[in-house]
């Protein structure tokens, strides 16, 4: 097994996906993550309870990406701006609904914390925070980059892309 690597370091204010291992091969919890250092960031996602039902993490809490294990990937899809804070980027994110939007009912049999994120992502497009016009793509290539540094399988800590998707 390699050794560990240190992760690149964070870009305060820059908008990135983070995919986090789940210790089962292919198998990721997904974020919106804004670093508001070079290894700390806010992070929005929803938490599934023991029941099964899944809620908006309020509030966003900070995470140093740094020591954290289960990240995979961080990749950047965008930066905030003086219009697009990380408070405005918030409330819009915490406006979603927790069930599976109507454009993915056919794909997703179950909501999840991937699911979420692609609603959360068509948002932020719709709402001029990042240009992001087909989320599918972007979650195809952030799967693919996150196959490239598979953390369940070993400890080289995160890697950090740029999307060619979504900035």
């Amino acid at each position: 097994m390699p050794p560990p690597t240190s992760p690149e370091p964070l870009r305060p204010r820059e908008i990135c996906a983070v995919l986090y291992a789940q210790w089962q091969a292919r198998k990721y919890h997904w974020a919106i993550c804004i670093p508001h250092s070079s290894t700390t960031v806010k992070k929005f996602h929803v938490k599934e309870s023991s029941t099964g039902n899944f809620s908006y993490e309020e509030p966003p809490p900070d995470e140093n990406l740094s020591v954290s294990p289960a990240v995979s990937v961080v990749v950047k899809l965008g930066e905030c701006t003086p219009k697009h804070t990380v408070d405005y980027i918030h409330s819009l994110l915490r406006a979603i609904p927790m069930q599976t939007p109507k454009e993915d009912v056919a794909k997703e049999p179950r909501f999840s914390s991937r699911v979420w994120w692609k609603e959360a992502v068509r948002t932020l497009h719709r709402h001029g925070v990042i240009h992001c016009p087909d989320v599918h793509e972007l979650e195809r290539e952030l799967f693919q980059f996150a196959e490239l540094n598979d953390v369940s399988q070993s400890s080289r800590g995160y890697k950090f892309f740029v999307s060619r998707r979504s900035v």
